[in-house]
């Protein structure tokens, strides 16, 4: 599926804007404090689709964008995010050891 952005263009749902890599397919979908996802977004002037959305980015672009390592307290407590879930990337996984929760 792909969405719309402003100016015509379109990108792919799970595609990372920075690098395009799919992160659905490399285990790369979690759920990050909206505080930190938003402030990257704003930071980077990322454009949003039709529904307002900034789309994906995988964890080593979000990473240097952000200037630093994520850390487990990064992420919400959510379903998506639970450390023993088998679909996560290796990068993933390591991230969210010892999230509270």
């Amino acid at each position: 599926m792909k969405r719309k952005l402003p100016g015509g263009g379109s990108i792919r749902c799970f595609d990372c804007r920075k690098c395009g890599v799919n992160t659905s397919e490399i285990g790369e979908y979690y759920g990050l404090r909206t505080e930190l996802w938003q402030g990257v977004v704003d930071c980077w002037k990322m454009q949003t689709d039709e529904f307002g959305q900034a789309g994906m980015l995988c964890i080593h672009c979000f990473e240097n964008l952000l200037g630093r390592t994520l850390t487990a307290e990064d992420f919400v407590d959510c379903p998506l995010n639970d450390e023993n879930r088998i679909s996560g990337s290796p990068l993933l996984q390591q991230r969210l050891k010892n999230r509270p929760g």
